[in-house]
């Protein structure tokens, strides 16, 4: 009910109110539009997420298809078409998925960047995406950890000084952006409402160490939502398998440690705790090692009974890892 309010009062309202932190800036903003469009109906307020929802299918296309390979691309399509998680929140009128949606894009920007290090576009229109997207949520935080960490990870000791100086500077156009972007929220509320969320407080170290695992298991649910627990033993095969598979995979090592870096960094450096809806943006990563996993078993399949591995997949071509 508050985030329709923040919708239908007025443009001042929906940019500036962060007296609770149910105000998805970003997420209200692209609401109000459609409601001053299309009507006061229940469904209106949820077009945009449903086609944020939309673009994120594609997204994981391009981008497991860029990090891994055509055959990979295809069998993620596959598994998280109908996923919980993300079919719930391209209903849910919150801006988890915009979020998600913004992080595949970074993930695609980034890896283009590390190739085409002079693109003046391409590095402003990651600053752009991250200040949308922090512009949704603050947690758009974790995401940017992890694109950070991949950029970072992917030049090995290489230019290293040159990554971590562009980085910085990165960081703080980021933050001088998202900075006015919420400056009314800052003016009218003040900036404790941004930084002192109620809901994810602060922990001591005790209280992490303690609390850790079942959290785990709850993030474990989360991304397996819809799952027996039996195909859920499946799954960490597959999971386990397509790590160990990419191994000696530059691009699908750094995505793991990067993912590895941030969870640590989330719990240990920021010392939270954070919701499982929150780390929606993980989803792909998970279920592309996954389908790593799969695809694996397919292509060992393929090789011990000569068949071609293009049919399994619903491939026409073999692209190379």
């Amino acid at each position: 009910f508050r985030r329709v309010l923040f919708r239908s009062k007025s443009w001042v309202d929906t940019i500036s109110n962060y007296y609770v932190p149910n105000n998805h800036v970003f997420h209200s903003v692209l609401s109000r539009t459609c409601y001053l469009i299309v009507g006061n109906d229940e469904w209106v307020f949820r077009l945009p997420v449903f086609f944020s929802g939309c673009c994120t299918l594609a997204l994981c296309y391009v981008y497991a298809r860029s990090f891994f390979n055509k055959h990979v691309a295809i069998i993620l399509i596959a598994l998280v078409t109908n996923g919980i998680p993300l079919v719930s929140y391209s209903v849910n009128a919150r801006g988890y998925i915009l979020i998600t949606s913004c992080f595949l894009l970074l993930l695609l920007i980034i890896k283009e960047l590390s190739n085409d290090k002079d693109n003046m576009v391409l590095y402003l229109l990651f600053v752009l995406v991250s200040s949308i997207g922090l512009w949704t949520a603050p947690v758009m935080a974790m995401p940017l950890f992890f694109v950070f960490y991949w950029f970072l990870l992917e030049g090995g000791q290489q230019n290293l000084f040159y990554r971590i100086k562009t980085s910085f500077f990165a960081l703080f156009f980021i933050g001088s952006t998202t900075f006015l972007l919420y400056s009314p929220i800052i003016v009218r509320c003040g900036i404790n409402a941004l930084i002192s969320n109620p809901y994810v407080k602060e922990q001591t170290f005790k209280t992490i160490l303690e609390q850790l695992p079942s959290y785990f298991v709850l993030y474990w649910n989360f991304l397996t939502s819809g799952y027996s627990p039996s195909i859920k033993y499946v799954l960490m095969c597959l999971f386990v398998l397509g790590v160990l598979y990419h191994c000696s995979s530059k691009h699908g090592r750094n995505l793991f440690l990067s993912l590895v870096f941030s969870a640590f960094s989330i719990f240990f450096i920021l010392k939270r705790l954070p919701f499982d809806r929150t780390i929606l943006f993980v989803y792909p990563i998970f279920w592309t090692f996954n389908a790593s996993g799969a695809y694996y078993i397919l292509k060992f399949i393929s090789n011990k009974t000569s068949q071609d591995i293009k049919t399994a997949c619903r491939s026409e071509e073999h692209t190379s890892e």
